[in-house]
């Protein structure tokens, strides 16, 4: 009889060890899937749309670290200064007006402003850098959620570039940041290469606005 009992009370404590361990391991693995998520939605959390208070129109944001980005192109007809894509009203639509930069640096939202060179710069290192990783994030359908749009440009001439329609499709957004009393920074985002950087141009040229949250 004591055999018998001290063999079932081996076996109830081994029985017990193995319940033991496979309940660890199950919360290990639950927290392990729990931190993934939490990992993956630290970088595409889809917030509040933001209205625009002067026109009524509404833009998906995005937070990257601990700024809220525009996930669209501003659309705000500021009059001179602000252009639809091949003069043409329904590209507007598409993709947003494109802004000298003398423009660019007074239409944002209330509340909301121009991002600097080094915030674009922050954007870009949040994703790994420049280059064709960052670039497949950032564009439309991109894992970061920020849909860069091929929104070409307009040149200092009055000339239209490179929209998604083209051979050389390119997105280019400034910054609030000059360089010199004729050009200023900007991000762009180029299929040909598949790259992401900053870059400068004239402020007279046309390019797309993404705005940050105050």
């Amino acid at each position: 009889m004591k055999k018998v009992v001290g063999f079932s009370i081996t076996v109830f404590g081994f029985l017990l060890i193995v319940s033991l361990s496979y309940t660890q391991q199950k919360t290990d693995a639950y927290k392990e899937l729990v931190a993934q998520k939490l990992n993956s939605s630290e970088k595409i959390i889809i917030n509040s749309e933001l209205i625009d208070p002067r026109d009524g129109q509404r833009y998906k944001t995005i937070k990257v670290g601990n700024k809220i980005w525009m996930a669209e192109n501003l659309n705000y007809d500021a009059g001179d200064g602000s252009y639809c894509y091949d003069d043409n009203y329904n590209n507007c639509d598409r993709y947003g007006k494109l802004y000298t930069w003398y423009t660019a640096t007074e239409v944002a939202p209330p509340g909301w402003h121009l991002p600097s060179k080094s915030e674009f710069e922050e954007l870009l290192d949040y994703y790994g850098g420049s280059g064709s990783n960052t670039f497949r994030k950032l564009i439309e359908g991109g894992s970061a959620g920020f849909d860069a749009k091929f929104s070409g440009y307009r040149g200092a001439e009055g000339n239209y570039f490179n929209s998604g329609s083209s051979n050389n499709p390119s997105g280019h957004f400034w910054t609030s940041t000059s360089s010199n009393s004729n050009n200023a920074w900007l991000m762009s985002v180029g299929k040909v290469g598949s790259k992401a950087e900053i870059s400068t141009n004239v402020k007279s040229a046309g390019f797309s606005i993404r705005c940050v949250k105050d």
